[in-house]
């Protein structure tokens, strides 16, 4: 009986560093613009961007450079 005991609360233990891991936010990191540069998009419709702009970790928009530029500085 005290082996399934164990056993349970390994799994639980597992399990609930996995849920941590998964669940826990990115770091929080300054606003990017990255600019002039050839990005390789997996998009059909644009398989190319020159811009990209990343905030907290997050890839928030790709396109071109007055458009990304435009939204980096809204945001």
């Amino acid at each position: 009986m005290k082996r399934k005991h164990i056993y349970l609360f390994i799994f639980l233990a597992i399990v609930s560093i996995a849920l941590y891991a998964l669940t826990s936010d990115f770091k929080k990191t300054e606003a990017t613009l990255y600019i002039n540069g050839t990005i390789i998009t997996i998009d059909s419709v644009q398989p190319t961007a020159e811009a990209m702009f990343v905030k907290d970790g997050l890839l928030i928009a790709i396109g071109n450079n007055g458009d990304i530029k435009k939204l980096a500085t809204v945001s």
